[in-house]
């Protein structure tokens, strides 16, 4: 059983686009670019790397977390790690969990039908933006110290949106929560 299907260790400025937006591709779930069939535990480990975007990925089925961060340390403020305009859905694990980063951007994506949380965030900064989370146990859990969580839908989720002790500045605000068993 692969313990994740990309591995990416030590690398900086790296970029991985998919061809087609998951988010509007024709037929009910769109192509999947990355597929764990609950076999593989996730689908992309990013170790000790920064400046790493990842954009235009549909991925499914993974026994774990679909995306796990573990970035280059919390002071390394220039090399942030970016999700955009991705689809992770079906997985037992997290959606994404990112940590040891120093920031985690996640804008216009969609996590569906997550067994943990949609997007698990423990960074000194991060942001959450134009994303959707539905039908998760948890939407988005954030634990850094100043998060912006803007403009999201989460949807009927267990939890709505989780803010960790340490998200003592969050700013939380023109956001859809609707339909959880507790909202914020």
């Amino acid at each position: 059983i692969a313990k994740s299907l990309l591995l990416i260790r030590d690398c900086q400025f790296l970029s991985i686009k998919g061809i087609v937006d998951p988010r509007h591709a024709p037929g009910k779930s769109g192509p999947v670019l990355l597929d764990g069939g609950q076999h593989a535990q996730t689908a992309i480990l990013i170790e000790q790397s920064g400046s790493v975007h990842l954009d235009y990925l549909s991925l499914t089925g993974f026994s774990g977390d679909g995306i796990v961060v573990r970035g280059c340390g919390p002071d390394n403020y220039q090399r942030p790690v970016t999700l955009t305009r991705s689809v992770v859905r079906d997985c037992r694990g997290n959606g994404v969990t990112a940590r040891n980063t120093a920031a985690f951007i996640t804008l216009d994506s969609i996590f569906k039908g997550i067994g943990k949380a949609g997007l698990v965030v423990d960074a000194p900064s991060s942001i959450v933006a134009n994303t959707l989370c539905r039908f998760c146990a948890t939407g988005i859990s954030v634990f850094s110290s100043s998060p912006v969580i803007t403009r999201n839908q989460v949807l009927d989720n267990g939890i709505g949106i989780e803010l960790g002790a340490s998200s003592e500045y969050s700013l939380v605000y023109e956001n859809r929560i609707h339909k959880n068993n507790t909202g914020i």
